[in-house]
């Protein structure tokens, strides 16, 4: 009996030995998004997100105090390569050439309390704070899981303006907001691809930045629009209507390239 017993203690200790080796990723995310809320309010997710095949990177920055978040698309760290990425986040050897989804030229930030987004803009070297009141997302959340990075992942299933959106979350890490202007879900969004795999979010890291705080935009310096009013100005731009005297000739949003989002909730079907 006594043998047996030292038996099952070193099956429970080699047991468990393996069960911390497998998890050290996922403990380890866990246990820096713990702390850190213990210490400071700013939880800081880093993410990359392919455009059409050209990636850049990403910034989610969290305040648990004021329960606000800010995304930072880091349009600047943008590597050119205009190919299609696959479900895996690589350029596949045989994938074509694309355009550009954006004509942006500078950093954009998403604001973001509960579902309340607004963002900045550039437009023709005028900058814009758009409120973009009108954006519901309908989540879906099938019974499915999977493990991604050593996180356990629940699935959920979005259309959000045109695209159908595949996203993978881990309520092991409740978080309301997610990158872009995705919120809503009950953890962390760890992966988000739409179904025409041109877009694409990875989370790469997770840390806490003790001297960071949360950019705030200086309103008296933009010309703040709601989103139907700056996709008007826009489409205008790319039909060249902003420079013709020609009042007679009108421009429809629909004329405009689109990029991550397809069709507005104003929009005719």
């Amino acid at each position: 009996t006594y043998r047996l017993s030292i038996r099952k203690c070193r099956q429970s200790f080699l047991n468990l030995k393996i069960y911390i080796m497998k998890n050290t990723l996922k403990l380890l995310f866990l246990l820096i998004f713990l702390y850190s809320g213990i210490i400071n309010s700013q939880n800081v997710f880093h993410y990359t997100f392919s455009v059409r095949g050209e990636p850049r990177d990403g910034m989610l920055i969290y305040d648990a105090k004021l329960d606000q978040a800010l995304y930072v698309d880091l349009y600047t760290t943008v590597k050119k390569n205009n190919k299609i990425v696959d479900e895996t986040g690589f350029i596949p050897k045989d994938a074509s050439t694309v355009l550009k989804a954006r004509t942006a030229v500078g950093d954009r930030y998403f604001y973001k309390n509960k579902s309340k987004i607004k963002f900045t803009e550039e437009l023709l070297k005028s900058k814009f704070f758009v409120d973009d009141y009108t954006l519901n997302i309908n989540w879906d959340l099938p019974d499915e899981t999977k493990t991604i990075n050593e996180l356990t992942c629940k699935k959920a299933t979005a259309i959000v303006r045109g695209r159908n959106w595949e996203v993978w979350y881990t309520p092991d890490i409740p978080m309301f907001y997610g990158p872009w202007k995705f919120y809503g879900l009950p953890g962390l969004i760890v992966s988000a691809m739409d179904e025409s795999k041109e877009f694409f979010f990875t989370l790469n890291k997770i840390e806490n930045q003790e001297e960071l705080k949360m950019p705030i935009v200086k309103v008296s310096d933009l010309r703040q629009v709601d989103l139907k009013k700056y996709t008007e100005l826009e489409a205008e731009v790319f039909s060249g209507e902003a420079l013709n005297t020609n009042k007679e000739f009108k421009v429809t949003v629909s004329q405009v390239t689109r990029g991550i989002e397809l069709k507005y909730e104003w929009e005719e079907i």
